[in-house]
């Protein structure tokens, strides 16, 4: 197995930031939605 190069791990790591955006962005939204709802 060859040794990682620095583009390699850049990208690693922009993928698993990006994934990790994602999942907060879905957690505001449920947190929005049940906010909202205990208001009416």
């Amino acid at each position: 197995m060859e040794k990682p190069t620095k583009i390699t791990t850049s990208l690693r790591r922009a993928l698993i930031m990006q994934i990790f955006e994602g999942t907060n962005q879905i957690q505001r939204l449920v947190i929005s939605r049940g906010l909202a709802l205990a208001e009416k």
